[in-house]
C-alpha cells in the first residue's frame, strides 16, 4: 500500500484579495516583485493550470513578508486510488 499523495494548491482568491490590499494590480508587478518567476508562470498559476512549487513560494514570501503562507496555500491529500475501488 503506498501512502496517500499531497499537492500544494494555491488559494488563487485570497491571492488575488491580498495583491489588491497590497496595491499590486497586475501579473507583471506580482512576477516582479516575486523576483524568481515569469509573469507568465504567474498567469498560470492563477489560472490554475499549475501548482506552485518551492521557488513560488519563496516568491510569495518575498512579497508578502508578514502573511502566514497557509492564507495563501492548501495542502491537499488525494484519496488512495486503492481505496476508492
Amino acid at each position: 500500500m503506498e501512502p496517500a499523495k499531497s499537492r500544494v494548491v494555491l488559494r488563487v482568491d485570497d491571492l488575488r484579495s491580498f495583491m489588491s490590499v497590497a496595491g499590486i494590480t497586475t501579473t507583471r508587478e506580482l512576477a516582479k516583485r516575486m523576483g524568481t518567476v515569469s509573469e507568465s508562470y504567474v498567469s498560470r498559476l492563477l489560472a490554475g493550470k499549475i501548482s506552485p512549487n518551492l521557488q513560488t513560494m519563496f516568491g510569495f514570501r518575498r512579497v508578502f513578508p508578514t502573511l502566514d503562507p497557509e492564507r495563501l496555500f492548501e495542502l491537499i491529500e488525494d484519496a488512495d486510488e486503492d481505496a476508492a475501488a
